[in-house]
C-alpha cells in the first residue's frame, strides 16, 4: 500500500466559526492542527494523558505569567 500523502477537503464556515478556527489555529499553531486537535479530542472524548495534561497546564501557566 503507498503512502498517503493528504486528501484536499473543502468546507464553508459562518463569520462565528471562522474567528473560532482562526484563534484555535494561533494556538495549535495552524487550522489544520486545530482541527485535527479538535477531532482528537472528539475520540478520546475528553480523556487526556498524563503527558498531554501536564502539556495543557504548562500552556495555560505560561498564558498567565
Amino acid at each position: 500500500m503507498g503512502k498517503h500523502i493528504g486528501t484536499q477537503q473543502s468546507f464553508r464556515f459562518s463569520e462565528e466559526e471562522l474567528q473560532l478556527l482562526e484563534q484555535l489555529g494561533r494556538e495549535y499553531g495552524s487550522k489544520k492542527a486545530a482541527m485535527v486537535a479538535g477531532l482528537q479530542a472528539l475520540k478520546g472524548r475528553g480523556q487526556v494523558s498524563d503527558e498531554e495534561l501536564l502539556a495543557l497546564i504548562a500552556k495555560r501557566l505560561r498564558r498567565r505569567g
